[in-house]
């Protein structure tokens, strides 16, 4: 699910970006030394392609790739690697409730109110509140319900 895509570009760290957002440096473990490796951890953590396919795209060869891949990502420090990846890209990728709220919010305001846009952001910040949804009564035993519509009331 990860859309993570990977630059090393000074030793020690690694610039990064995830869907459209701007490329940003994060410390990180040193880079794998054997950079097919690096390659590999990167490919597998970015989610489109299988262990095997990244394999193969690291220029590896495709006879036994489904197991090589297997073993590769078994290699401690492959494996820490990819685990340090897919960290970075959750964390670069977590916003909470509130943050996504206030977001909404912020365009629902900037928006003109003859827009159709600011009525879906309305509606996306009704449901991200709980607005959309009708509150629930729980009737026990046999009870008079009055409903009054435009003004006429009817039992």
């Amino acid at each position: 699910m990860s859309a993570f895509v990977g630059i090393a570009t000074v030793p020690g760290r690694m610039n990064f970006s995830i869907g459209r957002e701007s490329a940003s440096t994060v410390s990180a473990m040193a880079l794998l030394k054997n950079p097919k490796h690096e390659r590999f951890a990167q490919l597998v953590v970015r989610g489109d392609l299988s262990a095997t396919s990244a394999y193969i795209k690291c220029g590896y060869s495709k006879n036994g790739a489904e197991g090589a891949a297997c073993k590769l990502q078994r290699i401690a420090k492959v494996g820490a690697r990819i685990a340090e990846l897919h960290e970075a890209g959750a964390a670069k990728l977590a916003l909470s409730r509130e943050e996504f709220q206030a977001d909404l919010l912020k365009r629902f305001r900037e928006l003109p109110p003859e827009s159709p846009v600011t009525a879906k952001y309305g509606e996306m910040l009704a449901r991200s509140m709980g607005w959309n949804e009708p509150d629930k009564m729980e009737m026990n035993g046999q009870q008079v319900v009055t409903v009054v519509i435009g003004g006429n009331e009817m039992r």
